[in-house]
């Protein structure tokens, strides 16, 4: 079974979050980013390496060495965030709604106060999809995939 993204703590999520939108970082690059973006007293190297071996332990990560980072691990997620949202998801669905996906997008249209403009995106990602189409993130966005 593997470890859903529901079950890491804050920073672990936030070391995640960075290795992702980099496409892989080095235990350096994660630290100055986490340190950049606190008003928290700066994490130790000792801390943010430990915690990445943990991720990598329990199935979040793996390394490359080398590169142009010379002998410095390079670490990368080994799921998308796509990925792992879905599977976050999917093991909510099964614990609290009998599995029942269109429960979890009821219950969240109608309890988050959705604006005009992310309704629409809602509708056109709903209109791909009925058209065969089968939808896929980047980022933040859904796009079209053709069938393959």
């Amino acid at each position: 079974m593997e470890p859903k993204l529901n079950s890491l703590g804050q920073q672990q999520r936030r070391m995640l979050e960075i290795i992702w939108e980099r496409s892989g970082a080095t235990v350096q690059e994660v630290l100055d980013a986490l340190n950049a973006s606190s008003d928290s007293p700066p994490l130790a190297y000792t801390t943010v390496l430990a915690t990445m071996q943990k991720l990598e332990k329990t199935g979040w990560l793996t390394h490359t060495q080398g590169g142009e980072h010379g002998r410095a691990y390079i670490y990368h997620a080994t799921r998308s965030r796509s990925e792992a949202i879905g599977d976050s998801l999917r093991s909510f669905a099964e614990t609290f709604l009998d599995g029942s996906k269109t429960l979890l997008f009821q219950h969240f249209i109608s309890d988050t106060g959705l604006s005009e403009e992310e309704l629409e995106e809602i509708r056109e990602m709903i209109r791909l999809r009925a058209s065969g189409s089968r939808l896929r993130t980047s980022g933040e966005t859904f796009e079209a995939k053709p069938e393959a």
